[in-house]
């Protein structure tokens, strides 16, 4: 495995404000290092200038501030991934502390057996919900009931979609 294989395994559920909290006790060791970790997470140069000036230099009003920034998603989402476990020890590992970043990765690891999820509809309309069967190789089955509209709607790739008389749906 990789040097930096440990990354992979960490959970990549998007966080939001309600997990402030919970990344704020996770990150508190490196609150002097801040700077480094907000832009570890994605935030700008000048971000964390802007930051800085309104918190007055506090690190721990600072690094609450950028936690929060990066929660609302106030940074290059498409370069740097959602708010996730897996950004938080990204961050905290490119400023420095490779040990609380394996601690954090080890303490939110990837689901290991999540079914894969879809939204589907039959192409037929209807006010009848139809029962389909949603499955990904190597995952478990998921029976879903679906509300018909004129076209149907395959919100995830990859994924097989089996009506209940066996016909593929997507």
């Amino acid at each position: 495995m990789a040097k930096d294989g440990w990354l992979a395994k960490v959970d990549e559920t998007v966080l939001g404000t309600d997990d402030f909290q919970e990344i704020r006790r996770e990150v508190q060791p490196i609150a002097g290092m801040w700077p480094a970790f907000a832009q570890g997470i994605g935030l700008m140069p000048s971000d964390v200038r802007e930051i800085e000036l309104a918190q007055r230099g506090d690190p721990s009003r600072c690094l609450d501030s950028a936690i929060e920034k990066w929660l609302n998603q106030g940074y290059n989402t498409e370069r740097f991934g959602l708010p996730s476990w897996k950004g938080i020890a990204m961050g905290i590992k490119q400023c420095g502390n490779p040990a609380l970043a394996k601690r954090i990765a080890e303490s939110h690891p990837k689901p290991t057996s999540q079914p894969a999820l879809a939204t589907v509809a039959k192409k037929e309309p209807t006010s009848q919900p139809a029962l389909a069967t949603v499955a990904k190789k190597g995952m478990p089955t998921l029976f879903i009931n679906v509300i018909c509209v004129p076209q149907w709607v395959m919100l995830c790739h990859g994924i097989e979609c089996i009506d209940v008389d066996g016909t593929m749906i997507a």
